[in-house]
């Protein structure tokens, strides 16, 4: 398996359009923005929002493509440094996988890519990753990233609006 992560760019709302329709009742339950009926123009006006962000430096979301034996390359999924404090110098980390490419270790690398690339091209010195604390395989792959789980943290997540205890981990930079 090969993985390749880039920054977002507007040529790919139909690979995350049918992406997130694929994965949306896996999202959704974590992620207000992957909603029932999540379209191709919603994939569009979100993406086209992504290369001003970026050239700001406000958030680095980037696409995640992965190629198995076959040597097809396909959209994975997702993976951003994003929520950047840089007074404090700290960020989040956050990763999703569509939902028929789940449990292949692609988050966990395209997380290591991206925490390279933060490393290296920020002035970040801390990265968070929050996770509901029923979100076990988003907490699986914080704990291989060698991220130091700090707890619960009671009401840290608001999902559908309402709060959620989270664990909050931290993946230091420098």
């Amino acid at each position: 398996m090969r993985l390749r992560i880039r920054p977002y760019e507007p040529e790919d709302a139909c690979e995350l359009a049918a992406a997130v329709a694929e994965s949306q009742p896996e999202l959704y339950r974590w992620m207000d923005w992957a909603h029932p009926g999540y379209s191709l123009d919603d994939a569009a006006r979100w993406l086209a929002e992504r290369p001003r962000l970026f050239r700001q430096g406000s958030e680095y979301e980037h696409a995640v493509f992965v190629t198995l034996d076959d040597g097809v390359e396909r959209y994975a999924g997702g993976c951003a440094v994003n929520l950047i404090r840089p007074a404090e110098g700290i960020a989040n980390l956050g990763y999703w996988v569509r939902s028929s490419l789940a449990g292949r270790g692609i988050a966990t690398g395209a997380a290591r890519l991206l925490v390279e690339l933060a490393r290296n091209s920020t002035d970040l010195r801390q990265l968070e990753i929050v996770c509901a604390s029923g979100n076990h395989a988003s907490r699986r792959v914080a704990a291989k990233l060698g991220a130091v789980d700090t707890g619960p943290v009671a009401a840290r997540l608001m999902i559908h609006g309402r709060p959620h205890e989270a664990f909050v981990y931290r993946l230091d930079l420098r």
